[in-house]
This record gives structure tokens, sequence and C-alpha cells, in this order.
């Protein structure tokens, strides 16, 4: 198929170099270093991906990568998840070669080289691009920037420019200085949307109280702003932080929230500003807006 006489496939990819986020941040004046490479991925095959979907297997993938060498019945153990449902995490992470595995019985080691924190950027970056047909790069690192030019996840969903800071371990480990490094980041990117994302079944009090804190810290000023909870039965659960800037859990469904958390900012932020439209029209599209 030919498009003004060139072929389609040279267009598709002018166009996909065109709105690259190499080229979006080199737009907004912004010196692009690199981003991680591939292979310090665990493994890039869809089954992994497909996997990675499940907080069960993240959690296995995460444990196996933080350890020198477990066996199945330490796993099962360690995360309380029945040898049935380890067993077929097990057969993906071998057929896919995410771990390394010896002995008889077998024993999960990590791959050298390969680094889950980073295995996960590339998930949530995946994520956007195969289910919100984003454009995404992941372990983005920018130049000259006053803190450090490090960015987990930067993508483009139409004229929206999104950052997301992922944190892949315990949300009780997260201290105040790497909520403030985020505000701080985030206002270095000046993102549309931007997104602490936390694979956490919830969002402890502890963790509201480190929030607020940073905030405090961050604007220099008296202000005690906590993550209001925005929740629709059936669609996700997200919190509103302050202004552009949400926190996306692993409650329900990672991908359910991260969804719900994009419509909120197009429909009401977007469209209406940070003024927003009023509580009484927000509030009729959620079950609980508090």
């Amino acid at each position: 198929m030919e498009i003004n006489g060139m072929d389609s496939l040279i267009v598709k990819k002018m166009i996909a170099e065109y709105y690259s986020i190499f080229n979006t941040l080199r737009q907004r004046g912004l010196n692009f270093k690199e981003e991680n490479p591939i292979s310090k991925v665990v493994s890039a095959k869809d089954k992994i991906y497909e996997g990675l979907k499940g907080r069960s297997f993240r959690k296995v993938l995460r444990t196996i990568y933080s350890s020198q060498g477990l066996s199945k019945l330490e796993l099962s153990k360690k995360l309380a998840i029945s040898v049935d449902a380890l067993n077929e995490i097990l057969i993906t992470i071998k057929e896919t070669n995410a771990a390394l595995v010896r002995s008889n019985p077998p024993i999960y080691y990590p791959k050298p080289g390969a680094i889950y924190e980073v295995t996960f950027e590339w998930f949530v970056a995946e994520l956007l691009k195969r289910e919100l047909s984003g454009i995404s790069s992941f372990g983005v690192k920018l130049l000259n920037l006053r803190y450090g030019g490090d960015y987990d996840v930067v993508s483009r969903l139409g004229d929206v420019l999104l950052y997301v800071e992922c944190k892949s371990g315990n949300i009780n480990n997260i201290d105040k200085k790497e909520i403030l490094h985020y505000f701080q980041r985030d206002e270095e990117l000046s993102p549309d949307l931007s997104i602490l994302l936390i694979d956490s079944d919830n969002m402890p009090d502890s963790f509201k109280q480190k929030y607020a804190e940073a905030f405090r810290e961050y604007v220099d000023k008296k202000i005690h702003i906590l993550p209001r909870i925005r929740r629709n039965n059936g669609m996700g659960v997200f919190y509103e932080g302050h202004g552009t800037e949400y926190i996306v859990t692993a409650e329900g469904n990672l991908l359910s929230n991260l969804r719900l958390a994009v419509d909120h900012y197009v429909r009401f932020v977007k469209r209406y500003g940070l003024i927003g439209p009023g509580d009484e029209e927000i509030k009729r599209h959620y079950d609980v807006y508090e």
C-alpha cells in the first residue's frame, strides 16, 4: 500500500520516529541521554508480559530477584501462595527464561545483569503501549537537570505527556525523601500528568502521612495535603495527590486503576483545569469520592 507515492511501512516508521519519546522530549528543549537497555529486563516475551499483569506473579518474580536462590517450597512459605498456583507461575518463569533454574529439586536464582525494578518499569511502559495505545520509553535519563534527570516511564498518550514513577517494592519502605524526589522530578519534566505507581494492595495511613509531609517540604509552606481516593466500582481506584499528580496502586487491578486515573485527568482536569467542574458533577462518576 502507498500513501502519496510512499510505502505505508516507511510512512508508519517516520510517524513513529517523529512522535517518539526521544523527539518529544527534545522538542521540549530537554537533552535526552539514554534509556534503559532491554538487556536489563528479565524477559521481554509476551508470556512474561501477560504474567506480570497478575499481582501474585509479580510477587514471586520480585522475591526471586531479591534472593540468592529459593526453592518452590521456600517461595510458597515466604509468600503464602499455594503450591498449585505457584506451579503455574514457575512454569512461565522457566519457559521464558526469566530466572535461572538449577539443581533437583529446582532452585530459582536471579539472572546476572537482569533487574526486577527495571523489568517492572518495562512492564508499565508496555501496559501503556499495548492497552492504552501510547508511545512509551522506560528508564529515561536526561542531562543537565538539577534533580538527576532519571524518569522510570515517560509516555505520550495523544497530546498528553505522562510521567510514571514506579515503586515495585513494599509501600511501607518508601520514605519521605523518595516522594519528595518524585515531586522535584515532576517539576523539572513538567508533564501534563504524572503518576506515582506503587505495586501495593492498599494505601496505609502511614504512607498518606509521608506524602503530606513530603509535599509540605516541597512547597516550603504549612500545607497539609493528603491523597484523596476516587473509586468507581467496575473500573478501578486511584488517589488524587496535588494538582495533576496522581497515585495508583494495585488494589483490584493495576491496569484498571491506570485507565481510571487517565480517564479522570482527560475528563475533568484537562477539560476544566485545576479548578474543576465542581464536586457535584464529579461525584456522579464515582462511588467513593472523599
